[in-house]
């Protein structure tokens, strides 16, 4: 019988005590989505990425530039403490859908601008920390594994939500899944480790081809002078 998976027996796994902030890794913006079987593909969430700590019944989220947003998501800090779990760090995004099942981040923006009691989803992508094992030297293939398994007791009811990844087959993943709407899609190395920075271990392409521009003008100086007299 294989061995149940446990953060004591993956390697690269080591022992210390419960960290205050561990900064998330960063993706790459790139045009393409690579090609090869050593990639997991996920969907590009529409939402704010947030780090969910939990510290002996202890919940907090922290943006990714380490402010403290636990008190933005009242939903999210009561479903956190059924993870069968004494202490861990989560990696994920904080998202809302709307009625036909799509995320809105317009809507998601108000909900935090308003501080009402909405209906946040976290979306769990990558699991850091566990029970006194630091987990960033474990490949991402091996962390997902124990991720999934801790969240194989959560309710299907919960605001709680693993995000599934496939592997292999990246451009036939993207374009199906920009046909339903999505921002894009992550594209993750199945066995670097966690490298808490920006890297091209995990890359992400948008289904929208957006950019931002500076429209100016200038008129021309009122005092005949060389040059222009203002910018517009």
């Amino acid at each position: 019988m294989a061995k149940p998976i446990t953060a004591e027996n993956l390697p690269g796994a080591c022992r210390s005590t419960l960290p205050k902030f561990i900064a998330p890794q960063l993706a790459t913006l790139v045009t393409e989505p690579p090609s090869g079987d050593e990639w997991l593909h996920e969907l590009k969430f529409d939402g704010y990425r947030m780090l969910f700590q939990l510290d002996h019944r202890n919940v907090g989220f922290r943006s990714r530039n380490g402010k403290d947003w636990t008190s933005k998501f009242p939903n999210l800090v009561a479903a956190m403490r059924a993870i069968a779990a004494e202490a861990a760090i989560i990696d994920g995004e904080v998202v809302i859908f709307d009625r036909d099942g799509r995320l809105n981040c317009q809507k998601l923006q108000h909900a935090i601008r308003s501080g009402g009691a909405a209906k946040f989803c976290f979306q769990a992508f990558d699991l850091i920390y566990l029970d006194g094992m630091n987990l960033i030297r474990v490949t991402l293939e091996d962390r997902k594994r124990l991720l999934r398994t801790l969240f194989n007791s959560i309710h299907v009811s919960s605001p709680l939500r693993y995000s599934e990844h496939i592997e292999g087959n990246g451009a036939l993943f993207f374009q199906h899944a920009c046909k339903t709407g999505v921002e894009g899609n992550s594209f993750k190395a199945a066995h670097p480790q966690n490298d808490s920075a920006r890297s091209r271990s995990w890359l992400k392409v948008k289904c929208s081809k957006r950019q931002e521009f500076v429209i100016a003008g200038y008129t021309v100086s009122s005092k005949g002078l060389p040059g222009f007299g203002a910018l517009i």
